[in-house]
């Protein structure tokens, strides 16, 4: 291939933290790993712009100029269904350290205007991960340019619950469990609002699973955020359906022995259609996903990898916030990497990205054609 004055794959060598994915699954070795353990184009001339390195980079980090088009049969962007093809989700973000306003953190100016700020200062420990949560989601409205006041933020109980109260939008904190309930509701009688969901892993997957896999089927235009810390934080530390095994809680004090469930692949399963994960370390991926959520026509669920460092961190020893957000770049992989892993090289990981993508009638579409009907 000629390349004329331009290079076939720009990389953002500020935002590359050299973990070889690249490098290891590119087609033609074109690229490599320099001294620094950052990824360069060594070899421009052998580079054929499949654009697999873009997809594959769990940062982001790389962008290929004017890439193929035409892709093969086995890459399936996303898709967890063969013969679904879901959109890339590299297509629709905003590549770091590039221009416009959802470039890095949110300017406090920007940020300001979506929080009540009389509600300040919040109430979650130093180095709790639901502020990056937070952030990531009012970056994706701010991206969006939503009309702040058609957004309704609908909470539960609990530390993720909170947020609702400090988002100044339209909210409901609702009682343990029924948030997806109360948002049902909304969207139903005001189908031109934005509805977003915020809830806690318990209040998700335990007293409040019976909701969500009924939302996920009846794929009704709801925007589902999970802040999994993998504990019940406020109410005293107990152990949830999304606690590791083996991990203590003040109800398991020598380790949890249930399985957790995979919170994606539940609500894949019971129908949703846009299923993603992202993690407080991958904050722009996380903002990414949550933008591709609202923008999605039906139920879109995203789980938030989190951290508790005071119910969690100090029952399980399991360090600073800082090394916890090693572990999650550690153990998150980007999906189509993922996926080409042998079964036994998938312990210990779990996959990020846009993990699943369809579409199938909407609820609420449904139920007014039946009333006009």
């Amino acid at each position: 291939m000629e390349i004329i004055n331009q290079e076939p794959v720009k990389i953002n060598q500020k935002w590359c933290k050299g973990c070889g994915i690249c490098t290891s699954f590119c087609r033609q070795e074109a690229l490599a790993l320099n001294e620094q353990g950052r990824a360069v184009l060594a070899r421009p001339e052998k580079c054929n712009r499949c654009g697999l390195c873009e997809d594959l980079c769990p940062d982001y980090v790389l962008t290929v100029v004017d890439r193929v088009q035409h892709r093969e049969p086995d890459q399936p962007n996303g898709s967890g269904w063969p013969g679904i093809v879901a959109p890339r989700l590299a297509d629709r973000q905003v590549k770091p350290g590039g221009e416009g306003p959802g470039t890095g953190a949110l300017p406090k100016s920007e940020l300001e205007r979506y929080l009540r700020r009389e509600k300040m200062p919040h109430l979650w420990c130093a180095g709790c991960g639901n502020g990056l949560v937070v952030h990531a989601l009012l970056k994706a409205i701010h991206q969006l340019s939503l009309d702040q006041n058609k957004i309704v933020a609908v909470a539960g109980i609990g530390c993720a619950g909170r947020a609702a109260g400090y988002l100044d939008f339209d909210t409901l904190h609702t009682t343990h469990g029924r948030a997806l309930a109360f948002a049902t509701g909304v969207k139903l009688s005001r189908p031109e609002l934005t509805v977003i969901v915020l809830m806690g892993d318990g209040d998700a997957a335990a007293i409040g699973g019976n909701h969500l896999i009924h939302a996920a089927r009846r794929n009704i235009d709801l925007t589902a955020i999970v802040f999994n810390n993998s504990i019940y934080g406020m109410t005293g530390g107990q152990y949830s359906p999304l606690t590791p095994p083996a991990s203590r809680g003040t109800t398991a004090p020598y380790g949890n022995i249930e399985r957790p469930f995979d919170l994606p692949a539940l609500v894949q399963g019971a129908g949703g259609t846009y299923v993603a994960r992202a993690t407080t370390y991958h904050t722009r991926l996380l903002a990414d996903l949550i933008k591709g959520g609202l923008t999605h026509r039906g139920f879109a669920f995203i789980e938030a990898i989190t951290y508790c460092p005071t119910a969690f961190g100090r029952q399980n020893k399991a360090g600073s916030p800082a090394d916890a957000l090693r572990w999650q770049r550690d153990r998150a992989m980007n999906i189509q990497a993922y996926r080409r892993l042998a079964h036994d090289e998938k312990k210990d990981r779990f996959p990020i990205g846009l993990l699943y993508c369809s579409e199938a009638p909407e609820y609420g579409a449904s139920y007014s054609a039946l009333a006009a009907k």
